[in-house]
This record gives structure tokens, sequence and C-alpha cells, in this order.
């Protein structure tokens, strides 16, 4: 395995998670031109992953799982991303959308999932695209969803929607999961970017739900687990934008400094690595993702510190850490794009990672979660912070 001698210092990540991930190397690798050509992450990556134990990281310990701080789950998203964007992104979502369930299900439910010989992944989509009716026992539901990161192995799949009053006019918001084979997957993902992410749409049609397997997003019930799991959920995803945006900003400066060092343009008599306007623009990009990583890490590890105490997170320090994934996608996208522009003719060919990394980024920064008016939040908050009033909010969006 080459190297470039780039180091990325890690923050809380213990050396035995952090070797366990790096033996993940090899096999993650070998499968990232087989992901992106399937559509769907390869059986043999999603089993060394499972084995490693990265799905488990965000689900409370009563369930098995790890129960990690913001910080930590950053850094190993992070991690599995910087050898493979395709497997980052089923990690975070394989390790969140499990965690949902776990801290907030019935025991009943919990039993179902986690309590035989395999360990249960759910994947699915959280915004309400499907409506439900109330019925003994439990609710019927239907709808069609986008974006089922990870579907092609989860063997649960969760889904968010609005309950009907029985006049046709909405009234809450849940998430209900059912097994994987009470949905029809749709064999539709075929996409520019995370393309190896087995993001296919995917629909209910007047499907049972029971009482024990649905819980609301807006006021969740804490079942198991500690106050990692009290701010909205919204709030608690973001580790996953941050980590998967810098693993992927990390690999693309060490594939453009690798390929630097080997690669002499044409008609040119020096290497990449040997142009001063090289060095400088590498230099620049990875003090920029250096110093993104830092304030991702100072506010998620504040978030962590926070939580652990039961003290209310301030509006200030929760747009801040949407804003800082939104920062981060941006800057990693931008080093992307400069080993694009660096790496000449052979970046474009499709067995390049540099332009895999580059896709990979557009559509990450694609994500409601990392939008631009997380900036526009965090004014706001900042502003009314300092005695501002009457500045509004109009933006309605993932909590």
């Amino acid at each position: 395995m080459a190297t470039t001698g780039i180091e990325w210092r890690p923050y809380v990540l213990t050396d035995p998670l952090a070797s366990t991930i790096a033996g993940l190397h090899d096999v993650l690798r070998s499968c990232e031109d087989e992901a992106e050509s399937k559509r769907f992450l390869p059986d043999r990556a999603v089993d060394a992953l499972r084995d490693a134990g990265v799905f488990r990281i965000s689900s409370p310990r009563a369930v098995g799982g790890m129960e990690a701080d913001p910080l930590l789950e950053m850094e190993v998203f992070e991690a599995v991303t910087r050898i493979s964007p395709g497997a980052g992104w089923n990690t975070f979502v394989g390790a969140l959308h499990t965690a949902f369930p776990a801290a907030y299900l019935s025991d009943e439910a919990t039993e179902a999932m986690f309590g035989g010989d395999e360990w249960g992944i759910v994947a699915g989509q959280m915004q309400p695209m499907g409506r439900a009716r109330e019925v003994d026992g439990g609710m019927v539901v239907n709808g069609r969803y986008s974006w089922g990161s990870g579907i092609s192995h989860a063997s649960w799949v969760l889904g968010g929607v609005r309950m009907d009053r029985g006049d046709g006019t909405p009234s809450g918001f849940r998430v209900f999961v059912v097994p994987k084979a009470q949905v029809n997957v749709l064999d539709n993902w075929h996409v520019v970017g995370v393309s190896g992410s087995g993001s296919y749409d995917y629909a209910v049609e007047d499907v049972f739900v029971p009482d024990a397997f649905w819980f609301d997003f807006l006021s969740p019930t804490i079942r198991r687990g500690g106050p990692r799991y009290a701010p909205p959920i919204g709030q608690q995803l973001t580790s996953a934008h941050c980590g998967f945006a810098l693993g992927a900003g990390e690999r693309a400066v060490e594939e453009i400094t690798m390929l630097a060092i080997a690669k002499q343009r044409t008609l040119s008599s020096t290497k990449i690595a040997e142009r001063s306007t090289f060095q400088h623009e590498l230099g620049h990009a990875y003090a920029r993702l250096s110093a993104a990583r830092d304030h991702a890490a100072n506010a998620l590890g504040e978030l962590g510190r926070q939580r652990a105490t039961g003290t209310a997170v301030s509006d200030v320090l929760a747009t801040e850490v949407r804003a800082a994934s939104t920062l981060a996608t941006e800057v990693a996208l931008d080093v992307a794009l400069l080993a694009m522009r660096h790496g000449g003719g052979g970046a474009v060919r499709l067995d390049s990672p540099i332009q895999r990394l580059t896709r990979e980024l557009l559509v990450a920064q694609s994500h409601i979660h990392v939008a631009e008016v997380n900036y526009e939040k965090l004014g706001i908050a900042l502003l009314e912070a300092s005695g501002a009033t009457g500045l509004g909010d109009t933006f309605v969006g993932f909590r």
C-alpha cells in the first residue's frame, strides 16, 4: 500500500479502532470499481465493515452498539471514507439509520432487530415522503422514497410518514421500521456520483406497521442510550457529513500528491511536484482542509461535551455544527477540483480515483444537510445571541 507520508492526526480515535479501520484498506479499495459497476457495495466489503463493527458506532450499548460521541463518529466516518468514499457513505448511513430505531423503538422491536444471530442494519429515508392512517394496533403506510442508501445489504428499512387525520390533511410526523421484505426496491439507481452506494428508490403499499415499530420524528422518546440521542435527529447527522467530506478531501490530497511525484506532463521538462504553482496550491489546499477539519472537530467535540453533561445546546452551537459540515464539503470539493486540474488527461478516466472523488463530492454537496442556508441560519443565531430581534427564519428543512 503506497503512502504519501501525510498524517491526519486523530483527535480521539483509539489505536485499536484506528488499526481495525486501517485493516479494511485492501478489501475496500479492491471493491471500488466493482461497486460503481454494480451500483451497490459488494458483499465482501459489507462483510468487512460489519466484522469491523463500524455499523455499530452510533447505536446504544444496550443493543450492542458503541454509543460514540459525535467527534468519534466523525473520525470513524472520515477514516473509512479516506479509504473508499462509497464505503464511507454506506457506513455512516448504516450506522446512523440503525442508531435511531435502536434508541427510540420499543423493546419488542429492538429484540426482533438485534436479538438474533445477525445484528440488523437499517436503510431508508426519514423525510416524510409517505402517508399513514391509524388502524387497530398500528398504522398502514403508503409511499415512495428516494435515497435508500445501503438498502441492498440492509435487513430493515425505515421511512417517514405524515399521519392522515381522516379528512385528507396531514397530522404528525412518524418514522416506521419494517423488514426489507415488506418494501419494493426499485432498480433505478443510475447517477453521476456515490453510484456504488446502492441508494435505490423504494416503495411501500398498504404495509401494516405495528405500534411497536414506529417513533415520533420530532419528539422521539429515548428508550435506551444516554443524552447522545436527545438532540433533534438532523443535528445528530452532522458528524456523518463532516466525516464523509473530510475523508474524501483527504483522499484527494493523497492521490494528487502521489500522482504529482510520479507524473511529468507532455512537453514539460519537470514533474508536476517540481512546479512552484502546484506546490503553492497543494499547500493551500492542505491548510484549508486541515482548518475545516479542526473547526468541525472543535464544534463536534463541544457538542459532545454539552450532551454528556446534559447542558442545553445553544442555537449558535447547533447551527455552527451544521455550518461546519457545509464548509467541510465546500473545501473538500475545492481540493478534488484542484486534483482534477493538475491530474491531466489521466484524471478523467473512469479508473482514476481523482475523477470519482470529484463526482462523489459534487453529489454530497447537493444534500440538504449541507445546503448554504446553514450559513444564513448561523448568522441569524449569532445576531440573535447579540441582541437582534425580528430576523425571522423561513427555512423549514431536515431538523
